[in-house]
């Protein structure tokens, strides 16, 4: 009996694993990816003379 547990904890593990693997590639294919922002020059500092 034990070994049907055994058995049975493997392939779980087994899944879980076949499960990550699937759901990285997928992210990878149809996940959005993060938009490449482009910033602009700072502007010079310019003191205020009152």
């Amino acid at each position: 009996m034990g070994h049907y547990i055994l058995e049975l904890i493997l392939w779980v593990l087994a899944s879980f694993f076949v499960g990550c693997c699937i759901g990285c590639l997928l992210r990878k294919l149809f996940g959005s990816e993060e938009v490449a922002v482009q910033t602009a020059a700072a502007a010079p500092h310019v003191p205020h003379t009152p």
